[in-house]
């Protein structure tokens, strides 16, 4: 039986999902202790698990090590998103339940910020709030780096044409038309970065290269996702 699992995601990543722009997602590969950095074999285990070599920053020595996927083949990720209650919206929205941050605008966060509202983060969304949910396709590990720039377009880059001509092309991660660059790989670079707190980029930036968990996914109906689970 496939499990389920949350992912909390930002305001461009979620516009690009609900968009149908996004179709896979990246995240670190990490393991207490050690900086994994390469991949020894590109087939899994019985278990699921990769072998990577991994430096540990306790010894100074590389070892090898064994890890799996936070979620593997088949399973289901259930988003968590910024939101907030009903009640908060008073005279701005009459939709029951809670109001997520990824239906409103870039035009329109400003404006609510600029009267002084706040959405809750996340990581503070009850279960029962999701209406995201994606079914994970595939699933791998590989270098950030190795990333083509046909697969930064599925990470949810978007390409707008820079002349009226349609020859020319800029990048972007916003669906507002900001930051613009010259390719979906350099877009997605500045995107992965924005995404790490400082203190980890030496470890996890996109200069650092790290090993990643690649998941492909598609979306999925909350019916469809909370019938295949008895316990749901």
């Amino acid at each position: 039986m496939p499990s389920i699992k949350a992912e909390a995601l930002t305001y461009d990543v979620i516009r690009a999902i609900l968009d149908g722009h996004k179709t896979a997602i990246r995240r670190p590969i990490k393991c207490s202790g050690h900086k994994v950095s390469d991949l020894l074999s590109s087939k899994p285990t019985r278990s699921a698990s990769y072998a990577f070599s991994a430096y540990n920053c306790r010894t100074g020595r590389k070892v090898g090590v064994f890890l799996k996927p936070r979620h593997r083949f088949g399973d289901i990720i259930y988003v968590r998103e910024s939101f907030a209650e009903t009640s908060s919206l008073s005279n701005i929205c009459d939709t029951d339940g809670p109001v997520f941050m990824s239906d409103f605008s870039p035009a329109d966060l400003r404006e609510l910020r600029d009267k002084g509202f706040r959405w809750k983060p996340p990581i503070l969304m009850p279960k029962e709030y999701a209406r995201i949910f994606l079914r994970v396709k595939r699933v791998w590990p590989e270098h950030l780096n190795d990333i083509s720039e046909s697969c930064a377009i599925r990470e949810g880059i978007y390409a707008y044409e820079s002349r009226k001509d349609g020859r020319s092309k800029k990048y972007t991660f916003s669906s507002a038309k900001e930051n613009l660059y010259p390719s979906a790989l350099n877009a997605f670079s500045k995107f992965w970065d924005s995404t790490i707190l400082s203190p980890d980029l030496p470890v996890f930036g996109w200069s650092a290269d790290p090993m990643v968990w690649v998941y492909e996914f598609e979306v999925i109906s909350r019916e469809e996702a909370l019938g295949e689970r008895s316990d749901a």
